[in-house]
């Protein structure tokens, strides 16, 4: 279930129907008016909405010309996206392990590494802290709202709208801002299979299928109306939960530019991880794992693979109650009455 507040739905059906009656479900007006608002939401000089935040990702790494020459430097502590994107399109992954505070990626110190580029991961909400790699690409699928303050004019940064994430639509979406106007104009070909400007049958470069459905800007237009009360609702809850949990759990380190797409905790091992999760399932709270297993098998990735043995995520969005927190927490007490 994706909470939706209320009061919008009438205005999301609205705008449905509209859409509807004028008939443009690609490309329609609805998309183009989402990226203009989207600009300034954000304040970067270009907005380029897309099918998802895989497109976006490589849509990206089309723009920036990646090919079998090229060594990608991205976390292994992501979902699956960023290392299929890379494979795709004929790169070579490289990994480097996770701060255990952050969960993001460390310190890059790879410089006898030629033709090197880089995927910075905001993982759970966090965005990152700046990189000396550029142009970079950066993932925001999990963060929108909190974008990282070091943008270049040549980087990248994508994100997702899935139902899951803190500004999602009703199906897939994505979008991928920059303020470098050669990179718009490669990015808005690249969407629509390479295609010219002026002539819907010339192809300037290779390109993919990765236009927003027009019904998916639609609903966005209305939830970006509510996303600044959502994300400072998730923002409260986040708080909630550093007050009353910890101790036992640990809680990864609290920064204020965070969006909370998810809240994750860290158990002392798999096996207590397995108690948490039993007990608040028999109390009726859902748990995740984000995520099982690093992207990369490599045992040197220390901190990755201790994490995925032990991390698990408890309920967060906008319309959690008082009494739905309250529930979480009591399920992780009883636990920890038997553990300890």
């Amino acid at each position: 279930m994706f909470p939706v507040k209320k009061e919008i739905t009438k205005r999301i059906k609205d705008r449905i129907s509209k859409v509807i009656n004028h008939g443009q479900f690609i490309m329609g007006p609805e998309v183009f008016e989402l990226e203009r608002k989207l600009q300034k939401y954000t304040g970067f000089k270009y907005c380029v909405t897309c099918s998802s935040g895989t497109d976006a990702l490589m849509m990206s790494m089309m723009a920036m010309g990646l090919n079998s020459y090229d060594n990608v430097i991205m976390s292994p502590f992501t979902f699956v996206s960023a290392k299929e994107c890379v494979e795709n399109i004929g790169a070579h992954d490289w990994y480097v392990d996770i701060n255990i505070e952050t969960l993001l990626m460390g310190e890059v110190l790879m410089d006898n590494i030629k033709n090197k580029h880089i995927i910075l991961t905001d993982i759970f909400g966090r965005p990152n802290d700046s990189t000396s790699v550029h142009p970079a690409i950066i993932d925001a699928a999990q963060s929108f709202g909190s974008f990282s303050s070091d943008i270049k004019e040549n980087d990248l940064l994508c994100t997702s709208f899935f139902p899951t994430k803190p500004f999602g639509c009703f199906g897939d979406g994505g979008a991928i801002f920059t303020n470098s106007d050669e990179q718009n104009k490669k990015l808005v070909s690249i969407r629509e299979h390479g295609r010219s400007k002026h002539d819907k049958y010339k192809y300037e470069r290779s390109g993919i299928n990765g236009r927003l459905d027009t019904i998916q800007a639609a609903v966005l237009l209305e939830k970006l109306k509510i996303f600044p009360e959502e994300l400072k609702a998730r923002r409260k809850i986040a708080s909630q939960y550093y007050d009353m949990l910890g101790g036992k759990l640990e809680l990864p380190e609290w920064t204020i530019n965070h969006s909370w797409a998810q809240f994750v905790v860290l158990a002392e091992n798999s096996e207590q991880r397995a108690v948490y999760r039993a007990f608040l399932k028999e109390g009726g709270v859902d748990t995740a794992v984000y995520y099982p297993s690093p992207l990369s098998s490599d045992k040197k990735l220390k901190v990755a693979n201790d994490v995925c043995s032990r991390i698990f995520s408890i309920p967060m969005h906008p319309y959690l109650t008082e009494e739905d927190i309250f529930t979480v927490v009591w399920a992780i007490k009883r636990a920890e009455k038997v553990l300890f």
